[in-house]
């Protein structure tokens, strides 16, 4: 059996990675987050705030549902099949190097997945076509909810490593709701700021800094399969043979 890592400590690697990972998401998300906060310019401010959070929320509350039915595939692999879970703690770390790479630009090779995902997209995105039009909070809410599900590498392989590291359906919805609430900063502000904040965040030199800390992540979650092989490799060769086993015993 692995050995275990504090849950909160995961809930910290989740936040952390929705902060960096704003980068990202303000190039997806981040224009339509803009024009709500536009639309909403002619009224107060909290009006404004308001329908930025509503948009938010069910962004977030999509990762969440994501998380916990994708969970509820993997813990179920991991109890008939107990190896899966070394399996799936190292595809974590991977995951995790791949995002950092991702942030920073060096591989681009997660926009693959989104390229399978936009299959899926197409037809919520006509769905949700209508909603930009509708400028009460139910439509943000509604609208938010939808584009939880748009094609993002970054969203995507932070599921896999949410349902490869949770131990129940509830624990990998929460580690993408914290994830949600990493990205949450970036995307108010650019509600609020807009071109100033995209500009910034998507330099090169803080992207790579950013890179830098994920991939960090990735090699600590590695570490934890790894450690569990070396330990696994090691018993072995320090079991005694049969002989060795009674020093006492005689031969017949």
């Amino acid at each position: 059996m692995l050995p275990t890592i504090d849950f909160n400590s995961h809930l910290i690697t989740a936040f952390v990675l929705g902060l960096v990972g704003s980068a990202h998401c303000i190039g997806m998300c981040g224009g339509i987050a803009a024009s709500l906060g536009i639309k909403s310019h002619s009224s107060n401010k909290m009006a404004m705030l308001t329908k930025l959070f509503s948009y938010n929320l069910g962004r977030i509350i999509s990762y969440a549902v994501l998380g916990a039915l994708l969970a509820w595939v993997t813990t179920r692999l991991q109890g008939h099949y107990s190896t899966l879970t070394i399996v799936f703690r190292t595809l974590a770390g991977v995951m995790l190097v791949a995002m950092g790479m991702y942030i920073a630009g060096w591989w681009l090779g997660l926009t693959r997945l989104e390229q399978y995902g936009h299959k899926i997209w197409k037809p919520i995105q006509r769905l949700t076509q209508p909603l930009t039009r509708n400028n009460n909070q139910l439509g943000t809410l509604t609208l938010g909810l939808s584009w939880g599900f748009l094609p993002c590498g970054l969203i995507y392989s932070t599921l896999i490593w949410c349902s490869s590291i949770a131990q129940t359906s509830t624990e990998s919805a929460l580690l993408m709701f914290t994830f949600g609430l990493g990205t949450l900063p970036a995307m108010i502000i650019v509600g609020n700021a807009g071109q100033l904040m995209r500009h910034y965040m998507q330099r090169r030199a803080i992207r790579s800094i950013l890179g830098i800390i994920v991939i960090l992540m990735g090699v600590w979650t590695l570490s934890v399969p790894l450690q569990h092989l070396g330990h696994h490799q090691h018993g072995n060769t320090e079991q005694p043979s049969e002989g060795q086993m009674d020093p006492h015993a005689h031969h017949h």
